[in-house]
C-alpha cells in the first residue's frame, strides 16, 4: 500500500515538475534536511540551478464548444495539439 501510494506521488510530482524538474526533485529527495533545505541552499547561490525553457501560446479556436463536448478528456486533446 505505502509503495503504490510512493508510486502516484511520483507519477504526480513528474507530471506536476516535468522534465526540467526531474533533477531537481532527484537532488530534494537526496538532500540531507530535504526539499526545503535545498531550496534554501539554491536561494543563497544563484548560479546553483538553471534550467532552459521553452514557452509556446496557441489559440484553440471554440475551446469552450469543445470543452463541454469532450469534459474530462479536453486535456488529452490539449495534449495532442501540444
Amino acid at each position: 500500500m505505502i509503495e503504490n501510494a510512493i508510486t502516484k506521488i511520483s507519477a504526480l510530482l513528474a507530471l506536476g515538475f516535468g522534465e526540467a524538474g526531474k533533477s531537481f526533485i532527484q537532488r530534494s529527495i537526496q538532500h540531507e534536511g530535504g526539499g526545503v533545505a535545498l531550496i534554501q541552499e539554491l536561494g543563497e547561490n544563484s548560479d546553483a540551478l538553471k534550467e532552459r525553457a521553452l514557452f509556446a501560446f496557441a489559440n484553440i479556436r471554440h475551446f469552450e464548444e469543445a470543452t463541454e463536448v469532450l469534459k474530462e478528456n479536453i486535456l488529452v486533446f490539449t495534449n495532442l495539439i501540444a
